[in-house]
């Protein structure tokens, strides 16, 4: 069902909420939360909202890996790259490394920046294990960025300490690696 409201469209998916266009800020947080409450969507999904055009995805973790499972399953890009940045797990400063290794212009409207934290970083890593022939290319990425001249030069150990702590590359808490990031942005 689509709800059309001024430049918002409002579709009710049996998992989500997806919202398109520009959302008004007032009754934003009550409505979320009352769909919170009836259907315990009490997840935004940031990167499936990206990756499919919504301005929001109300879900929950079950409807979340349904609707992510359904959107990579559709993708039928056989280029490694675009495959990727047709997915749900990119990020800003993951974008920001495509830009500079192949030389495209995905950030868009963004403006491109480093990874913040260890989820940020995790998704930089996850790119590189889908598109491994970019590996070779992360000098591109601090001579395009130059704010990214120390995460680049500690690429390996930052790398490493995340494995550590996450050795799944999807979730867990990685405060070492958040703590190094902290100290190599100070550099930047």
């Amino acid at each position: 069902m689509h709800d059309a409201c001024g430049n918002m469209t409002v579709e009710f998916h049996p998992d989500a909420l997806i919202v398109r266009g520009y959302i008004p800020v007032d009754g934003l947080f009550s409505a979320l939360v009352s769909y919170a409450e009836v259907y315990g969507w009490d997840l935004m999904d940031i990167g499936l909202g990206q990756a499919i055009g919504a301005t929001l995805v109300a879900t929950n973790a079950a409807g979340s890996a349904r609707l992510r499972a359904e959107h990579e399953a559709g993708i039928t890009d056989t280029d490694p790259v675009t495959r990727w940045l047709r997915g749900v797990d990119t990020g800003v400063s993951s974008r920001t490394m495509v830009e500079a290794m192949v030389g495209s212009h995905v950030c868009h409207q963004e403006r491109p920046d480093v990874p913040h934290d260890p989820a940020d970083l995790g998704r930089c890593i996850r790119l590189l294990e889908a598109c491994p022939h970019l590996r070779p290319r992360l000098h591109l990425v601090a001579e395009r960025f130059p704010e990214w001249v120390p995460y680049i030069e500690h690429w390996e150990e930052l790398e490493a300490l995340y494995r550590q702590e996450i050795p799944d590359l999807r979730q867990g808490e990685a405060p070492r690696t958040y703590a190094r990031m902290k100290e190599l942005r100070t550099h930047a």
